[in-house]
């Protein structure tokens, strides 16, 4: 059995490229009227990493400004190499997109994605609107790039296969029908895969399980016995940093959310169960309550999602890396 392990550059590329993700979403002329020591001045981004920020300046244009592409894929972990008739390829996690000077276009597996200005070359260097990497770049770390289901069961496999360092789905909660005032419960609870230790815990995961019913073609587990010795034995491997990583995205969002604190709990998702990696799952509020639904749909509440979960991967990457260094003799 291969053992997929969070290995130290890959931790670095994921912590980098969630804080790009993240404090890329404001535009410079938001960050600046917002103000504060953490904003970088002017036209002018900060990214955030794991041993420390870095900040990025913009060449100002109508559309908001463009960034220089071999500058951020240094920072995200990427390459950058150029060719004849100005073109450009730009290597993220094991993804290769095609660009060309003076073309506002992407070219990516087959496919054509538009950006919001043309590739630029100033001063000897490439530049790119910054909605590549607010908008575009994250498309291509996560499970879909569109609005369609993917099968639950194939989701921690995408995961395995694109040797992902951490598994983090988001979900939306529900109220139970039978509670009384349920459209009143609100908040935020993450979970890791374990032995559900109460009614509720076993609700959530039953009705998030419930979720292969919407789905077209399933591969029903067959009850090999060996195939869930192994998938057991890869589990309890990550048992402990899952549990670890729960903590740290329930402690920050909690900081953040407008409603209740429901804490860490653990069930037995199977949307987790097929991940070979520290895996958890948030559910980020609920849609059964009109305050948590507008917030969920919210810019502002979207940001601090967003911003929570990133500094909660940051600093969980920090204690595995100290932790790592401590064991090495």
């Amino acid at each position: 059995m291969r053992r997929t392990r969070l290995t130290l550059r890959g931790a670095r590329r994921l912590a980098l490229a969630l804080g790009a993700l993240v404090l890329l979403v404001a535009s410079p002329a938001e960050a600046g009227a917002r103000g504060g020591d953490d904003r970088p001045p002017g036209n002018a981004i900060r990214v955030r990493g794991v041993s420390g920020d870095t900040v990025v300046t913009l060449l100002p244009t109508e559309s908001g400004g463009l960034v220089r592409l071999d500058v951020m894929a240094r920072l995200l972990g990427g390459g950058l190499d150029s060719a004849a008739g100005g073109r450009w390829r730009l290597t993220l996690y094991s993804t290769v997109l095609d660009l060309r000077t003076g073309s506002p276009f992407i070219a990516y597996n087959g496919f054509v994605v538009p950006m919001h200005e043309s590739l630029r070359v100033h001063e000897n260097a490439p530049f790119v609107p910054l909605q590549l990497f607010s908008e575009i770049v994250p498309r291509f770390g996560m499970t879909r790039s569109r609005d369609t289901l993917i099968a639950r069961d194939d989701r921690g496999p995408i995961a395995n296969a694109r040797r992902a360092d951490l598994f983090i789905s988001l979900h939306t909660n529900a109220a139970n029908p039978s509670w009384r005032n349920g459209q009143r419960v609100r908040g935020v609870e993450t979970y890791f895969l374990a032995t559900a230790r109460t009614e509720d815990e076993r609700r959530v995961a039953a009705m998030e399980n419930d979720v292969v019913r919407f789905e077209t073609q399933t591969d029903p587990d067959k009850g090999d016995p060996l195939s869930f010795i192994l998938n057991d034995l890869a589990q309890n491997e990550h048992l402990r940093e899952s549990a670890d990583l729960a903590e740290l995205v329930q402690s920050r969002l909690a900081a953040r959310h407008p409603g209740t604190n429901r804490g860490v709990k653990q069930a037995g998702f199977a949307v987790l169960a097929r991940a070979f990696m520290p895996a958890i799952l948030v559910e980020v509020g609920f849609g059964t309550n009109v305050e948590d639904a507008a917030w969920m749909a919210s810019v502002e509440g979207q940001r601090d999602i967003a911003q929570s979960i990133t500094d909660a991967v940051i600093e969980y990457l920090q204690h595995y890396e100290r932790r790592t260094r401590q064991a090495t003799p």
